[in-house]
């Protein structure tokens, strides 16, 4: 991939050396926010799709196509 993607002949991705990596900590306050700001994310465009999709159900509902399809399958039934 080195010599792919960077031109490096030796075939090397990295050549930094990593003597020792930071701990990681675990913070529960900052867990809870950032889950609770995903989450609310996800409501939020959630919602916005429930609206787009209503948008376009009554365009759909309104148009001329429609009622035809509707008075056509009362006729079949």
């Amino acid at each position: 991939m080195a010599e792919e993607f960077l031109g490096r002949e030796d075939g090397k991705l990295f050549y930094d050396q990593v003597d020792e990596l930071p701990a990681w900590k675990l913070e529960p306050d900052v867990m809870y926010r950032d889950l609770v700001l995903m989450v609310t994310e996800i409501f939020c465009q959630q919602e916005q799709k429930i609206r787009e999709l209503r948008r376009d159900m009554k365009r759909i509902e309104g148009s001329r196509v429609f009622r035809m399809m509707e008075k056509a399958a009362r006729l079949i039934k």
